[in-house]
């Protein structure tokens, strides 16, 4: 995702409406429920055209993505961001972010990993 914004759901959920200030482009932009702070990492900006995600492996209760991008990123996946979910970068713990008003996010360093 080439940029992200932390918004509170309020905001997320009227931004999607198209009630917001703001346009919401979901091919732009992901609306993280987070403070500014956990969003440092992300410099913003187009994503090369090298940028990738891929499905290792899916299971009901469990998903394998590889990811592999020049900066850091937002995952973003269109399921439900439930209590209890969990989620690591190449086997080491990391938050999950309600994401455009319910789906799940994962902020994922530069380079090739495994989520």
């Amino acid at each position: 995702m080439p940029e992200a914004e932390a918004v509170d759901g309020e905001e997320a959920l009227k931004r999607i409406r198209g009630e917001g200030e703001h346009a919401f482009d979901p091919k732009q932009t992901a609306l993280l429920e987070t403070s500014s702070s956990n969003l440092n990492v992300l410099t913003g900006g187009p994503l090369s055209s090298a940028a990738s995600a891929r499905f290792l492996k899916e299971d009901p209760n469990w998903l394998l993505i590889e990811t592999s991008a020049e900066t850091a990123t937002v995952l973003i996946v269109s399921e439900m961001n439930y209590p209890g979910c969990e989620a690591t970068v190449d086997g080491v713990p990391v938050a999950i972010y309600t994401t455009d008003y319910l789906l799940r996010g994962v902020i994922v360093p530069a380079g090739t990993h495994r989520i």
